[in-house]
């Protein structure tokens, strides 16, 4: 939990300026805060998961601004948000995101991990700085990786029935947040209307273009990785977990692990904290 000094010291600065560009401006739509104070080469882009869009990481993006002085950028992946109608593969995806690789420091959750990893793994001759939350490097056995993919078809074509079913689409994303890999984590109304602004059938498309049960294989990749990594789990997640006990016994010395106790897979949503602390320590190498 933040203190009160930490509340105080993260309020919204008087001088925050927050713009946003939709795909007539930029080749994927994102969100940028900063202030004039800006510290050159000091910029973090944070990539959300799936249903989520730039909104969710607007406290983050606010805290990190100001303990900082730093750019944050906050995408909307393809499918999601002003990316509605972006139709790119993890590949492609990564691609499009290298624009903004100035030496960014980059944060991914869960969808938004893997497109990270994805874009890594794709340049491993470049000096990353990278924080992964809920990371999954890929399905290894090739009858489970189609059966994910099948599974993903299944929930995109009821998601593309809701297309023009509001109140259907509601429910869908209630019960999307009340798995239980995300305990205990309450769905709260403005996290609900954040994730209302995307469209069921944009949504549709990123589960069958971004899958994993499409992502390639890439737990040989991370052996490769150069640079500085970061993995965050929430303590209750219990899958990702045992993910994150897999990805250690292939780390090197650059690969540091952070569990966060009591919460689930959103774990960096409701301990913020932790996300500005290895910010801070990645601002540091």
């Amino acid at each position: 939990m933040t203190s009160d000094a930490d509340n105080a010291r993260y309020n919204r600065r008087s001088d925050l300026q927050v713009t946003y560009q939709g795909l007539a401006d930029s080749p994927i739509a994102f969100a940028k805060y900063s202030t004039q104070e800006k510290l050159a080469d000091n910029r973090v882009i944070l990539i959300h998961g799936f249903t989520q869009n730039h909104l969710h990481f607007q406290k983050i993006a606010e805290e990190l601004v100001s303990a900082f002085e730093c750019e944050v950028i906050c995408i909307d992946l393809p499918g999601h948000g002003g990316s509605s109608d972006l139709t790119k593969n993890l590949t492609e995806t990564g691609e499009l995101l290298m624009s903004f690789d100035q030496r960014s420091i980059w944060v991914g959750y869960s969808l938004g991990a893997r497109h990270l990893l994805t874009m890594c793994a794709a340049h491993p001759d470049r000096q990353w700085r990278a924080i992964f939350s809920g990371v999954n490097p890929g399905i290894i056995d090739p009858d489970q990786r189609l059966e994910r993919y099948n599974s993903d078809l299944r929930l995109a074509n009821k998601l593309s029935s809701l297309k023009d079913d509001k109140a259907g689409f509601k429910q869908f994303l209630i019960q999307w947040t009340s798995q239980s890999l995300f305990l205990p984590r309450n769905l709260t109304e403005d996290d609900l209307n954040a994730r209302l602004q995307n469209q069921p059938v944009a949504l549709a498309s990123s589960l069958i273009t971004s899958s994993i049960g499409k992502q390639p294989n890439l737990w040989p990749n991370l052996g490769e990785l150069a640079g500085h990594f970061t993995f965050i789990t929430g303590g209750e997640d219990k899958k990702y977990l045992q993910i994150a006990e897999q990805i250690k016994s292939v780390a090197n010395n650059t690969f540091r692990f952070v569990e966060i106790s009591g919460l689930g897979h959103a774990a960096i949503f409701d301990s913020s904290e932790t996300v500005i602390r290895e910010v801070g320590r990645l601002l540091a190498k």
